[in-house]
């Protein structure tokens, strides 16, 4: 069991945003974001029936996500100095078809 995050298309959104404190205070920085869809699980590991709306931040320079199905690649996650596991800034993977389909038909 996995969560699959979907990507409908390649649009990006620009956020523009000011530091307000530290030593670039006042500089204005410009994010991009992607709008995709995580199919996820509720406590029990049941399936929710319907995927929920996420907003991924590329990286200066990187292309947007292709359309399709991906899944958390292992760096998205890290342990912090609680020794807690914890999700990062999110890297995609591409899934392999035959998965991405069955999660397209159980949706």
């Amino acid at each position: 069991m996995s969560i699959t995050i979907e990507i409908k298309n390649t649009s990006i959104t620009p956020r523009n945003i000011t530091a307000k404190q530290g030593p670039r205070a006042g500089q204005t920085f410009q994010l991009l974001e992607q709008e995709a869809y995580a199919h996820t699980f509720d406590a029990n590991g049941v399936k929710h029936p319907y995927p929920t709306r996420i907003i991924l931040t590329l990286e200066q320079g990187q292309q947007p996500y292709s359309a399709g199905f991906y899944t958390l690649a292992p760096n998205s996650f890290y342990t912090d100095r609680f020794q807690k596991l914890v999700l990062g800034k999110p890297q995609l993977l591409p899934m392999q078809q035959p998965h991405a389909k069955s999660v397209q038909a159980a949706a």
